[in-house]
């Protein structure tokens, strides 16, 4: 249906009766007169139909937000598991690493502790060349979790 401002149509339409008080047609008059409207009639009738649109655009907006934040919410769940996923790959890593450099092989008693030594520079050497590879915010987490490795 296609409505102009005077409040016709091109489509045929069906009469509504609407009973207002002296109070409110003077309002709705006066809203009429000043939106530039030839009549009440004219003035109600395009209230109404913007009215419908504007509700029809208003659950669309609302539709949109709750997609968005279903969206927002997975990529949370997302990231969440990755952060869970990355912190096990590098506690796998570590002790890997931990087991190659200070138990492969078992250094003689007079050489042990300059072997733990070398193993501690060692482990510290490659801890800085992951961290470089990484680059970024990889490197900053990489340093984090290397806060809370003991010996």
């Amino acid at each position: 249906m296609v409505h102009s401002k005077n409040g016709t149509d091109n489509n045929a339409s069906e009469r509504l009766n609407l009973r207002l008080g002296p109070e409110a047609r003077a309002q709705l008059a006066a809203l009429a007169k000043s939106a530039g409207f030839p009549s009440v009639s004219a003035y109600a009738r395009h209230v109404l139909l913007h009215r419908t649109d504007s509700d029809a655009t208003v659950k669309k907006i609302g539709d949109v937000e709750q997609k968005t934040v279903a969206t927002i919410n997975r990529l949370s769940r997302d990231m969440n598991q990755l952060r869970i996923q990355l912190l096990a790959t590098y506690c796998l890593v570590d002790g890997l690493a931990k087991v190659v450099l200070t138990c492969m092989p078992e250094p003689s008693p007079q050489m042990a502790d300059q072997a733990t030594a070398n193993a501690k520079r060692r482990y510290e050497r490659l801890n800085r060349a992951v961290a470089q590879a990484m680059r970024g915010e990889g490197a900053a987490i990489l340093q984090e979790l290397g806060k809370y490795v003991g010996e």
